[in-house]
């Protein structure tokens, strides 16, 4: 069924609230579903049989992994941003990294640019506690490794909670490659496609990410390699 979106945003701006308003809700997050179901597939489809579908959610999907160094499960979601005129659903990258130290403390990561119109250097600061531990953590995240995939795959409000009560540490991110666009005018729906290299790219970046999490006492190793090239 061909759906008129012209007419649909005409609906919401005329209606506001009500049955028409939720239904073209509804079908827009079927649409942005849809997208969410194509970027999951570019992973799964990566050679060598290493990541599947394990959670089908709506808006959100789990990823997981075999045979890699330690990457096991990847969540993906939407997030839905309502704009003048459009609406947008960033893609939000979530997963969950456990560490065997016993640690009460509250503290977390984040990262910040320099510069203003255009990003040039990306780096990891403490947000709340600060101390010997947070610094031997610091020294890991902030190598090339890790914040030359930050910068190469354009990712935003990256941030590293510790979440003390359940001994890990909460990381999630947002991409702008993944991320879906719904235009009132022109009336277009649209994602950001990702290549297969940075979806590899991703994967990458995650395992430094738990490297460094897992072993604060040593330096991050690089990571395995995932893909030879064809």
């Amino acid at each position: 069924m061909r759906i008129n979106i012209k007419r649909m945003g005409a609906e919401i701006e005329a209606h506001g609230q009500g049955a028409g308003k939720e239904k073209a809700a509804h079908i827009l997050n079927r649409k942005a579903n849809a997208k969410l179901d194509y970027v999951t597939s570019v992973f799964t489809e990566i050679p060598g049989d290493i990541c599947r579908v394990k959670y089908d959610g709506f808006l959100h999907k789990k990823l997981e992994f075999s045979g890699l160094y330690r990457l096991q499960e990847l969540s993906m979601a939407y997030e839905l941003q309502n704009r003048f005129f459009a609406i947008i659903y960033d893609l939000n990258y979530d997963l969950d990294v456990p560490v065997s130290a016993t640690d009460d403390g509250d503290y977390s990561f984040g990262i910040s640019y320099d510069g203003i119109m255009k990003r040039k250097e990306v780096r990891f600061a403490a947000k709340g506690r600060t101390g010997e531990l947070e610094d031997a953590y610091l020294r890991n995240l902030n190598i090339p490794l890790i914040l030359d995939r930050i910068k190469a795959l354009d990712l935003l409000d990256f941030i590293i909670i510790r979440d003390a009560a359940a001994n890990c540490f909460k990381v999630r991110c947002k991409s702008m490659v993944g991320s879906a666009t719904w235009n009132l005018i022109p009336p277009v729906f649209y994602v950001i496609k990702p290549k297969r290299q940075e979806c590899v790219m991703l994967i990458e970046l995650f395992e430094l990410i738990i490297d460094a999490l897992q072993n604060p006492e040593y330096e991050a190793v690089s990571c395995k390699t995932l893909i030879q090239e064809q």
